[in-house]
């Protein structure tokens, strides 16, 4: 809200009471979430369409708000299905990320590593126990 907007409240709330200002503030603050919807949405359909591989870009976008995560995909499923390292892949999803002010915590892993790492550390605790 802008000091206009709180001025205009303030008007309510000293003419017609509480009751009305908080009417009022709901208004403003329905209206400004719908033009910050509309102005994220516009972003993200501006980043795909503006891309050289728009397909790959909401893929992307979709991996990044963790959509694709529902069917099973990692950053390897990524990568393999447009041909790119999974280090271009996490690099595009981190940008995508930031760009949008996504989580990336627990994203950047894929099941490949995962089960790797698993698979390591199996090895080296029967290493120790046949010692």
């Amino acid at each position: 809200m802008n000091q206009d907007d709180l001025d205009y409240v303030l008007e309510v709330l000293e003419g017609e009471g509480e009751g009305a200002a908080r009417v009022e503030i709901v208004k403003l603050v329905n209206a400004q979430v719908a033009e910050k919807t509309s102005a994220v949405i516009v972003e993200v359909l501006l980043c795909i369409i503006d891309s050289k591989n728009p397909r790959y870009e909401s893929d992307v976008l979709g991996y990044a708000t963790r959509l694709r995560l529902r069917d099973g995909w990692t950053i390897s499923t990524l990568a393999e299905k447009y041909g790119v390292s999974k280090t271009k892949a996490c690099e595009d999803v981190r940008k995508m990320c930031t760009k949008f002010g996504l989580p990336i915590e627990g994203l950047l892993r894929s099941g490949d590593e995962k089960m790797e790492g698993y698979q390591t550390s199996n090895k080296r605790n029967l290493c120790r126990q046949k010692s």
